[in-house]
């Protein structure tokens, strides 16, 4: 399997624990499976000076069980531009992890993915049971988005979601017991999104006309049309949670033109004309 890092200016002590949960969970399924591991770290920020630094981490912590490696961008194209260097990179495994740089796996993470992805050969992506460091349950199971549903979510109303309080609960498929597996997903968290790699070949990778949001919900959305995604609880992972989104208006300007293109894309154009930038 390969396992693709896009790295932004990274807290280096969060990496490096996320890095230690990582080997843990694959030292647990190495158990069970003849199974190899490469780890890109993408370093998605070609003038911010982390590339020596991620490096000398990779030094480090490289061993003959799995493999880092340093892939430096030409550019900050984005979240999905950075993954599909990786994605581009491996034609032949079986199966690809996007993993943002901030989530921590459980030891049986890995092992409870392939065991279910084993026994699911319909299922072409899955998506976990996600919790903050404290413990709550993260609902990130959600229904494709609509405009509203974007700008309820924006944060530039607030009171929005006072008055949308039910839809809301709906879009986040709330209905559904997170304590079982939900399937299919339509908008799959895309904090830790582990494919089949033939599926991702098939649908091109990432749409890198996203910067940075939505390109999840884009993603999910194509694999629907070929394949199915799962919510398997028992796949857990820790996430520190980061709502940049609403830091700044620059953030904000990201995720409403990333929705707009989403829109646009999968309600106005017919699926497939506004076409991937890349050519995995």
């Amino acid at each position: 399997m390969v396992i693709s890092i896009v790295l932004f200016n990274p807290d280096l002590l969060i990496l490096e624990q996320v890095l230690d949960s990582v080997k843990f969970a694959f030292d647990d399924s190495k158990r069970k499976w003849d199974v190899s591991c490469i780890i890109d770290l993408v370093d998605n920020n070609p003038n911010g000076g982390y590339s020596e630094l991620v490096s000398q981490l990779i030094d480090i912590r490289n061993t003959h069980k799995f493999t880092l490696r340093l892939i430096k961008s030409p550019r900050n194209g984005g979240y999905g531009f950075g993954n599909n260097l990786s994605i581009s990179a491996h034609k032949d495994c079986d199966f690809h992890l996007v993993l943002n740089p901030d989530i921590l796996l459980s030891k049986t993470a890995l092992s409870d993915a392939f065991n279910f992805l084993l026994d699911n050969p319909c299922i072409g992506l899955l998506t976990p049971m996600v919790r903050g460091w404290n413990g709550e349950l993260h609902y990130l199971c959600k229904h494709s988005p609509t405009l509203l549903d974007m700008l309820i979510r924006s944060n530039l109303l607030p009171f929005l979601k006072d008055v949308f309080k039910n839809k809301v609960l709906r879009y986040e498929m709330r209905d559904r017991d997170y304590s079982k597996v939900i399937t299919p997903v339509p908008y799959p968290t895309g904090c830790f999104m582990l494919f089949r790699k033939k599926i991702l070949n098939l649908i091109g990778g990432f749409d890198e006309g996203y910067f940075l949001h939505y390109e999840d919900a884009d993603i999910g959305k194509k694999v629907s049309l070929i394949s199915s995604t799962a919510y398997v609880p028992d796949v857990v992972v820790t996430h520190k949670w980061s709502r940049d989104t609403h830091k700044s208006w620059e953030m904000r300007w990201i995720t409403i033109k990333s929705g707009l293109r989403y829109w646009w894309k999968w309600n106005v154009s017919r699926p497939g004309i506004v076409r991937n930038s890349n050519s995995i």
